[in-house]
């Protein structure tokens, strides 16, 4: 690989990682604002006769699992893509 070819991945890799950051902080902060609705529609359902309040608290809770290993998915591609550029 040339050198203009080496400094074009290593700015390919960069602004990848900022791209990222930014996405991943965004997803974040999406998942805190999910979490503090889920808390307050969880605290409203209480429990129900039919259980269904289980069901749809479990629901929530794979959501906000799910948002926040997306963002920690994401946090560490863009370290994993910082690193590589930093290595070549």
């Amino acid at each position: 690989m040339g050198s203009s070819q080496v400094q074009q991945l290593k700015h390919s890799l960069s602004a990848f990682g900022q791209t990222t950051d930014r996405a991943s902080g965004s997803l974040m902060q999406q998942g805190k604002d999910f979490d503090r609705a889920a808390q307050q529609l969880l605290a409203l359902i209480g429990g129900s006769a039919t259980g269904k309040d289980r069901e749809v608290a479990s629901a929530i809770h794979a959501a906000s699992r799910a948002v926040r290993e997306a963002g920690q998915a994401m946090q560490h591609a863009s370290t994993t893509a910082r690193n590589y550029g930093a290595s070549i």
